[in-house]
C-alpha cells in the first residue's frame, strides 16, 4: 500500500493576486479618479448648457462654485487618464456609474418629457443625447475589441446597443426639430415615442443587458477569482435594484412600460370647463370630461383629477387648447389620449377631436407669485377669489413653489411653499378690509421674485384702482418692468371704469403675460385655471367645430301665458351666427299656419289674432330647418281669453229685489285696455256709472213696475271697444230679502255670523227657512228665527267668496239675495332681535346648547364642482359658518373617511377631532383646514358614536351631518339615528346632502333625517351648501290656530310669511319652547315678533315692522268669481 504523500507546503504569499483585476480596479485612486472624471465632465456639460440657456447673469454663486470644483475634478481626471493611458479600463466603470446617476436622478426628480433628462431636478434639453450616444458607441467598440465573450452574445449586445444609439440620435434630432431632416421623412414615426425615450431605453434595455453580462461574468469567475466575482455580483445586484426602482417609478408616474398591461390601473375622473370667444365673436362654453364622467364620479373608489383648459387659437373651424391634468396629490397625470375624454361645446358633443400628450410642454420647478387684493371692496367676492386661487394651486406641479402676497392698504408676503395644504390655509386666513396698495404689492412681488431662481411668474389680481400711487413708485415699477425678469399676468374684477385697466394691461404686456377682466366674480376660477393651464400644460387638445342644428326658442307669446289681444307668434334662432338657416315653420295645435324663409336675423314672426282661435288652451310650435337639413324646435301652451271680462255680481241673476239697493260689477282686464267709463242701465235706461273700482251704483226700484227687468253693465275703453254683461231680476212689491251681515266686500275673519233681513214679509205667509250658500255649495239650512248661521272661515284660502241666501215661505215662495265677500292675508315675521339684515333668508342660530358637526371627508370629496373641489368648498363654507356660531354654544366636530385610503375598506374610519367643549374658533378652524379626503363613508358607525360624543353635554343637541354620498359600509344610518332618541339623547339629526345626485339618494338621506327627528337639505353648489347649513342650524317656529292645529311652520329669520287674519298661538322650538298666545294677525298688516336672549334665557317680544319690509300677500287659489 502506497504511503500517503505529504501535502505540499502552502505557496508563499505573493505580492500580486493570481488572477489580477483589471488595471482600473487595481488602484482605488484610479477607480475613484476615473469615476469622478466622467461624472465631472457630464455635470460640467449640463451646467454649462443650463447657464448658456438662462444667461450667466442669472447663475447663482453656488453654481459658480460648482463649476470651479468641476473644473478641478476634470483636471484631476485628465491627469489620471494621462497616467494610465488605458481608455477602456479607465472609462468602463465610470460609464456605468454615469448611467446609474441619470436613472437615479430620473427616479428622484421625474419628468414627463421624453426628449429631456433631469439631473437633481434640473431639466436639460435633448442636446445632451450626444453624450449618451458617444458612450453607447464606445461600449459597442469596446465590446468587440476587449471582450472575450462568445460571438452570439456580442452580436445580441451590439444589436441592442446600436438600437439605443439610434434612439438617442433620434432624440437629439427631435430636440432641435430635425426629426424629418432626411428627405423630409420621419423614419422613426412608426415606433411609439416611449421606445425612443432615453430613460425608458436605459431601464428596459441597457440595465437588463448590463445585469445579464455581470451575472455571466460572475458565474465564470466565482471559482477562479472569488474576489472579482463578488465585485460582479455586487454590481449586478445594484443594477437590478436600480432597474426595479425604475419600473416602480414609471408605474407611479403612469409612464407606459413593459409591465403596464399587468399592473392594475383605474382611470381617473375629472372635467375642465372654460368659456371662450370664438372667431365669430360668440361666447362659447367648452367642456372636456373624462369618459362616463357622471357615473364615474359617483364611485367611491374614483381617482379625481384637477383639470384646466386654456384656449390658444382657432385654425378655421379647429379650436386649440392647452390642457393640464393633476391628480389629488398634485402629480401630473401623463400619457392620456383621445379615448379617455369627451369634448363638448355648449353641451353638444364634438367630433372629431383629439387629446395629445405634449412632448415639449413640460414645465417643472416654476416659481409663482400670487398677488391677491383683499381690500374692503372685495368683501362680497372674497370667497370666490379664495376658491379661484385654490383651484389654481390644485394645478401646480409638486416642484413648483408658490408665494402668496395678499394686499390691502399694504402687502403682506406669506412664506413660500410647495405644499398645497399650507398654501390653501394661507388663503383661508385672508380677510377683506383696507385700501388698495397695488403698487407696493407689485413692487414687493418683483423684489421677492428676483431673489428666486428662474423661471418666475407673477399673477396680479385687483378689483380697483391703486390708492398708493406716487411718482417714486411709478419710477421704481417702470425699472422693474424693464428688467423683464418676471412673467406677469394681470386680472381685473369689475367694470372697466372701476379698475385701472391701462395699468393692468401694461403689467401684462411688458411682463410677457396676458390681461383678463371680468365683471362676474364667478368667472375668477375660470380665469385662474386658464392661466394655470397655460403655465402647467402637458397636453394639447383640439376639436373641429361642427355646425350644430338650429337652436330655436318660442319667444312670443310666452309659454303658459294668457293671450287676449293681437300679438306676434315669434321664434328666435339663438345660434344664427353658427348656421345657415333655410326656413322657420309655425304650428298651432299641430296645424301648420305659416312659414318664413331663413336669413341672417334671429327673430322670425307671424301675426297671431286670438279672435281666430277658440277660447281655451292651444299648443304652439316653431320648427327651424338648417341648410344641411338639421332641425330644431320648441313648443309651449297658451290660453286664449277675452281682453276684458265684465261681470254683474250684485244682485244675482234671478234675484228678487225691492226698494233701494245697489248694482255692483267686477271688471277683469288682461290686455293693455284703458277704461273710459263703466255704465249701468235697467231696461236700456242709464241709472249710473263708475270710472274706477269698486264699480257700484245705487238703484231705487220703487219707480219700476213689478216683474222681470234687465240689468246691464257696459265698459267703454279708450280704443273704442266695449264689453258688457246683463242679468234678469224680479222687482216685487211683496216680500224681499237683504243681507244684514256681512257687509258687501267684507273681510271674513274666523267665525262669521250670516244674517239676513226680510222686507215686506207677509204675516199670512211667513218665512219658514233660509238656505245659505258659498258659491254653489250649500252651507246650511236654518229653519228657526232669527235664521242666523255661524260660519267658520278659518280653513278657507284667500280669495273672493260669493254668498247667497234664499228665503222660503210656508207657501213655498222663495226670495234670493247675493253678496260678495273676501279673505285677505296678514303677515308674520319671527326674527332675532338686533338683526338688521334684509332678504328672504333664515338666520344662523344654533339654539341648542350642544352641536355636533359630522363631515364627510371620504375619497369622493376630491370631486370637482364648478367652484372648485368639494373639499375646498366645504372647508371654506364651514370656515365661514364657524365665525357665526354663537359664543355660548358647545361644539363637537367629527369626520369620517379621513384616515385610511379607500382601498383598505376601513369601516371604522371615523374620528372625533374636537371633543364637545365651549366653542374655540381657532382650534376648530385649524382642524377643518387640515382635512384630507381618503376613505370610505361609514355614516352609521359615525352616528353610533354620537351618544359618547355628547355624553358630557346637558340640554338639547343638534347633529349636523354633511355628506356627499350614501353609506358604503353596509350599515343602517336611519336605525343609528333613531337609536339616539332611544338612548335618551335630546337631539335632532339634520342631514345636508352635498351633490348627492339622483332622487333615490336624496330619499335615502331624508330617511336618516326623519329617523333622527330632523330635516334633509339638498345642496349642489357652495352657495347652496352654505344656505343648507344655515337652514339646518336655524330654529323653527310654529303657528297654531284656536283649535290647536298647526297652520304654519317656518325658520326663524326675516322671511315674511302670509297668514289668515285671526288669533293664533306662536311656538318657537327651543328647549324649553317659547310660546306667545293671543298673536293677532290683521288683514293687510304685518306682525313682527323678535327672539331676544336675556340673562335668564330667550324671550319673545313684539317688534315694529317698517313698511319697507312688508311684502304684498301672494295670490292664492280660491273659488272662481261669479
Amino acid at each position: 500500500m502506497d504511503e500517503p504523500q505529504a501535502a505540499p507546503p502552502p505557496p508563499e504569499k505573493s505580492a500580486e493576486v493570481s488572477a489580477p483585476l483589471p488595471d482600473a480596479l487595481k488602484s482605488f485612486k484610479a477607480f475613484a479618479g476615473a469615476a469622478l472624471g466622467y461624472l465631472a465632465t457630464f455635470l460640467l456639460l449640463f451646467f454649462l448648457l443650463k447657464a448658456a440657456v438662462e444667461g450667466f447673469q442669472n447663475t447663482s454663486y453656488l453654481r459658480w462654485i460648482l463649476l470651479a470644483a468641476l473644473l478641478v475634478a476634470v483636471g484631476l481626471s485628465g491627469w489620471l487618464l494621462y497616467k494610465k493611458r488605458r481608455i477602456w479600463e479607465v472609462f468602463r466603470v465610470p460609464a456605468l456609474l454615469a448611467i446609474l446617476l441619470v436613472v437615479y436622478s430620473a427616479i428622484l426628480y421625474p419628468t414627463s418629457d421624453p426628449k429631456a433628462l433631469t439631473l437633481f431636478g434640473r431639466t436639460t434639453e435633448a442636446l445632451l443625447n450626444p453624450v449618451f450616444l458617444i458612450v453607447l458607441l464606445f461600449l459597442i467598440a469596446a465590446l468587440w475589441l476587449k471582450s472575450k465573450g462568445p460571438t452570439w452574445l456580442k452580436i445580441a449586445v451590439t444589436v441592442i446597443l446600436a438600437y439605443c444609439s439610434l434612439a438617442f440620435f433620434y432624440g437629439m434630432l427631435r430636440g432641435v426639430g430635425l426629426e424629418d431632416a432626411f428627405l423630409g421623412v420621419d423614419f422613426f414615426a412608426f415606433i411609439p415615442w416611449f421606445f425612443l425615450q432615453p430613460v425608458y431605453l436605459t431601464i428596459h434595455f441597457v440595465f437588463p443587458l448590463v445585469f445579464v453580462l455581470l451575472i455571466f461574468f460572475w458565474l465564470k469567475s466565482r471559482k477562479s477569482d472569488p474576489q472579482r466575482a463578488k465585485i460582479f455580483l455586487s454590481l449586478g445586484v445594484l443594477v437590478l435594484v436600480t432597474d426595479v426602482i425604475g419600473f416602480v417609478a414609471m408605474a407611479r408616474n403612469r409612464v407606459p412600460n413593459l409591465f403596464s398591461s399587468l399592473l392594475p390601473s383605474s382611470p381617473g375622473v375629472g372635467e375642465a370647463i372654460t368659456t371662450i370667444v370664438d372667431p365669430g365673436g360668440r361666447s362659447v362654453t367648452v367642456r372636456l370630461a373624462t369618459k362616463d364622467f357622471e357615473n364615474a364620479r359617483r364611485k367611491e373608489t374614483a381617482q379625481f383629477y384637477s383639470m384646466a383648459l386654456s384656449y390658444t387659437k382657432a385654425e378655421g373651424d379647429k379650436r386649440l387648447f392647452n390642457l393640464s391634468i393633476k391628480d389629488s396629490a398634485g402629480k401630473d397625470v401623463l400619457f392620456l389620449g383621445k379615448d379617455d375624454f369627451d369634448f363638448f361645446e355648449n353641451g353638444q358633443r364634438q367630433e372629431p377631436y383629439d387629446v395629445l400628450f405634449e412632448l415639449g410642454g413640460v414645465k417643472t420647478g416654476q416659481n409663482i407669485i400670487l398677488v391677491l387684493d383683499h381690500s374692503g371692496s372685495m368683501n362680497k367676492v372674497i370667497d370666490q377669489l379664495k376658491l379661484a386661487a385654490k383651484a389654481f394651486i390644485d394645478l401646480k406641479s409638486r416642484g413648483d413653489k408658490i408665494l402668496l402676497i395678499p394686499f390691502s392698504s399694504s402687502p403682506s408676503a406669506q412664506p413660500i411653499s410647495t405644499d398645497k395644504n399650507t398654501l390653501k390655509a394661507q388663503i383661508d386666513a385672508i380677510r377683506s378690509g383696507g385700501g388698495t396698495g397695488l403698487y407696493q404689492a407689485v413692487i414687493l412681488g418683483y423684489d421677492l421674485g428676483e431673489k428666486l431662481s428662474v423661471p418666475t411668474t407673477m399673477v396680479v389680481m385687483t378689483d380697483g384702482v391703486a390708492s398708493d400711487k406716487n411718482q417714486e413708485r411709478e419710477t421704481q415699477l417702470a425699472q422693474k418692468l424693464a428688467s423683464k425678469k418676471l412673467r406677469v399676468y394681470s386680472v381685473g374684477l369689475g367694470k372697466e371704469k372701476d379698475v385701472d385697466e391701462p395699468f393692468l394691461k401694461k403689467l401684462a404686456s411688458e411682463g410677457g403675460g396676458k390681461y383678463y377682466r371680468t365683471e362676474d366674480d364667478g368667472k375668477l376660477k375660470d380665469i385662474y385655471q386658464t392661466i394655470g393651464a397655460e403655465l402647467q400644460s402637458k397636453y394639447t387638445a383640439w376639436y373641429l367645430h361642427q355646425v350644430p342644428a338650429p337652436w330655436i326658442a318660442l319667444a312670443s307669446p310666452a309659454k303658459d301665458s294668457l293671450v287676449s289681444g293681437p300679438t306676434l307668434f315669434t321664434g328666435k334662432v339663438t345660434n344664427i351666427a353658427e348656421i345657415q338657416l333655410n326656413k322657420v315653420e309655425f304650428f298651432i295645435d299641430g296645424t301648420k299656419v305659416g312659414e318664413q324663409q331663413g336669413g341672417t336675423g334671429a327673430d322670425y314672426s307671424l301675426p297671431l289674432d286670438p279672435k281666430t282661435l277658440a277660447l281655451g288652451k292651444h299648443q304652439l310650435k316653431v320648427v327651424a330647418t338648417g341648410a344641411d337639413g338639421k332641425t330644431g324646435m320648441d313648443e309651449g301652451t297658451i290660453e286664449i281669453q277675452p281682453a276684458a271680462e265684465l261681470k254683474i255680481v250684485r244682485p244675482g241673476n234671478g234675484d228678487t229685489v225691492t226698494g233701494a239697493t245697489e248694482i255692483e260689477a267686477t271688471l277683469l282686464l288682461r290686455a293693455d285696455k284703458v277704461l273710459s267709463q263703466l255704465q249701468f242701465s235697467v231696461d236700456g235706461t242709464p241709472i249710473g256709472s263708475a270710472g274706477q273700482a269698486p264699480y257700484v251704483t245705487p238703484w231705487n226700484t220703487d219707480g219700476l213696475a213689478p216683474g222681470e227687468h234687465t240689468v246691464k253693465a257696459q265698459a267703454l275703453f279708450s280704443d273704442g271697444t266695449t264689453v258688457e254683461d246683463a242679468i234678469k231680476v224680479n222687482i216685487s212689491r211683496e216680500m224681499g230679502l237683504a243681507w244684514k251681515n256681512p257687509a258687501p266686500n267684507a273681510e271674513l275673519v274666523g267665525t262669521v255670523p250670516l244674517q239676513v233681513t226680510f222686507l215686506n214679509e207677509n204675516p199670512q205667509d211667513p218665512v219658514s227657512a233660509v238656505q245659505y250658500f258659498n258659491g254653489d255649495t250649500l252651507l246650511t239650512t236654518v229653519t228657526a228665527a232669527p235664521f242666523e248661521y255661524a260660519w267658520n272661515t278659518s280653513g278657507l284660502a284667500p280669495g273672493t267668496y260669493p254668498l247667497k241666501a234664499i228665503a222660503q215661505t210656508k207657501a213655498g215662495k222663495t226670495v234670493p239675495a247675493s253678496l260678495r265677500t273676501q279673505i285677505s292675508l296678514g303677515q308674520l315675521v319671527v326674527d332675532l332681535a338686533g338683526s338688521g339684515e334684509t332678504g328672504e333668508k333664515a338666520k344662523f342660530f344654533f339654539p341648542p346648547e350642544n352641536v355636533e358637526i359630522i363631515l364627510d371627508v371620504s375619497n369622493s370629496m376630491w370631486a370637482q364642482l364648478p367652484d372648485g373641489t368639494k373639499i375646498d368648498i366645504a372647508k371654506q363654507v364651514l370656515g365661514g359658518i364657524v365665525e357665526q356660531i354663537p359664543d355660548q354654544t358647545r361644539v363637537a366636530f367629527r369626520v369620517y373617511g379621513g384616515k385610511s385610503p379607500v382601498g383598505k375598506n376601513d369601516c371604522q374610519d371615523s374620528e372625533l377631532l374636537v371633543p364637545l367643549s365651549p366653542l374655540n374658533r381657532a382650534a376648530l378652524l385649524e382642524k377643518i383646514q387640515g382635512l384630507v379626503p381618503r376613505g370610505k363613508t361609514p355614516i352609521a358607525y359615525s352616528l353610533k358614536q354620537v351618544p359618547a360624543d355628547l355624553g358630557g353635554g346637558k340640554g338639547s343637541s343638534v347633529v349636523l351631518l354633511i355628506t356627499d354620498g350614501l353609506e358604503s359600509c353596509n350599515g343602517d344610518p336611519a336605525a343609528a339615528a333613531a337609536e339616539l332618541k332611544q338612548k335618551g339623547i335630546q337631539s335632532k339629526v339634520h342631514v345636508v346632502g352635498y351633490d348627492v345626485g339622483d332622487e333615490k339618494s336624496k330619499a335615502d338621506l331624508t330617511k336618516i333625517a326623519e329617523a333622527g327627528g330632523g330635516k334633509f337639505f339638498a345642496a349642489g353648489t357652495g352657495v347652496e351648501l352654505k344656505e343648507a347649513i344655515i337652514q339646518a342650524a336655524t330654529a323653527d317656529y310654529r303657528v297654531l290656530n284656536d283649535q290647536g292645529q298647526e297652520v304654519l311652520r317656518s325658520a326663524v329669520g326675516n322671511k315674511v310669511n302670509a297668514l289668515r287674519p285671526g288669533s293664533y298661538q306662536l311656538v318657537v322650538d327651543l328647549n324649553p319652547p317659547l310660546t306667545m298666545p293671543g298673536l293677532m294677525i290683521r288683514p293687510n298688516q304685518a306682525a313682527k315678533i323678535l327672539i331676544q336672549r336675556g340673562a335668564s334665557g330667550f324671550q319673545l317680544i313684539q317688534g315694529s315692522t317698517p313698511s319697507t319690509e312688508i311684502q304684498p300677500s301672494p295670490p292664492s287659489p280660491g273659488p272662481a268669481p261669479l
